[in-house]
């Protein structure tokens, strides 16, 4: 669950599993995803183990972009912070 600049395709699948195998959420994707999104939802997401798309990942705020071709924007997307450096 931990990201720094994440990328989605629109039909890719999200979930936290723990509750449709009768497990506690305990590991640190819990506490990484109330970083992420609201509580509320970080709780429902967690109880119902419901599988959602890239698409409602953007929405809740899981991911910051949403592309077809997501390997090839974050590659763009380096290219780009590459020529800020100023040793380039």
């Amino acid at each position: 669950m931990s990201r720094t600049l994440s990328r989605s395709t629109p039909d890719c699948s999200f979930s936290i599993m723990e509750a449709k195998w009768g497990l506690v959420p305990d590991m640190s994707g819990s506490v990484l995803l109330r970083e992420l999104i609201s509580i509320d939802l970080a709780k429902e997401l967690t109880m119902t183990a419901r599988v959602f798309d890239g698409t409602k990942a953007k929405e809740y705020g899981l991911v910051s972009h949403v592309s077809e071709t997501p390997y090839e924007d974050a590659v763009a997307l380096a290219n780009e912070i590459i020529t800020r450096s100023p040793h380039c």
